[in-house]
């Protein structure tokens, strides 16, 4: 194999995992402000209950606010759990992690040219399928369009891109 098609490589790899990279932190903040979003009213409503409980209010009307604000605290827990919002942050946050690791391994080997060759070329495709076997979850459908938008023509897209991409970029490249 030619030290060209070598780099190549590698440099297209290095591009899938800087995609990978960024698509897994916004879905990690994507699903970190919605987590954000449903405690907030979650320590409200607390917070609420706990002021209602000790104060002198007509006990049949503190049984109704209390079963409404313990209903919606419930729903909201029940939504947080049913979406497993933590787990998510979790995996995206930790492919990002192994993602920008291996991106900079790589930048290093091309930076490095005696240590282009065929076994760490297979290492790093190895790596990579290795760790983008482990998300978990489908990107953000939004997020996954923005960055094929931004990149899909400057950057090798992850193969699991690379066919929103096609259709992406052949509809607005099209003359309608």
């Amino acid at each position: 194999m030619s030290e060209n098609l070598k780099i190549k490589i590698l440099e297209s790899y290095r591009d899938r995992a800087f995609i990978t990279s960024l698509l897994c932190g916004e879905c990690s903040d994507f699903y970190s402000m919605i987590r954000s979003i449903i405690n907030i009213p979650l320590i409200v409503g607390s917070s609420v209950l706990t002021i209602l409980n000790s104060s002198d209010i007509n006990k049949d009307d503190l049984k109704i606010s209390n079963i409404i604000i313990n209903a919606s605290t419930a729903i909201m827990l029940s939504m947080t759990s049913t979406y497993k919002l933590t787990e998510r942050i979790a995996n995206f946050k930790q492919i990002q992690i192994k993602m920008n690791r291996i991106n900079h391994s790589i930048e290093s080997t091309i930076n490095n040219m005696d240590e282009i060759n065929n076994e760490n070329i297979n290492k790093y495709i190895n790596d990579f399928d290795t760790i983008y076997e482990n998300i978990e979850y489908p990107f953000v459908h939004y997020i996954k369009k923005r960055i094929i938008k931004k990149y899909g023509h400057s950057k090798t897209l992850p193969n699991s891109l690379q066919i929103d991409a096609d259709f992406i970029l052949d509809v607005k490249d099209c003359p309608v």
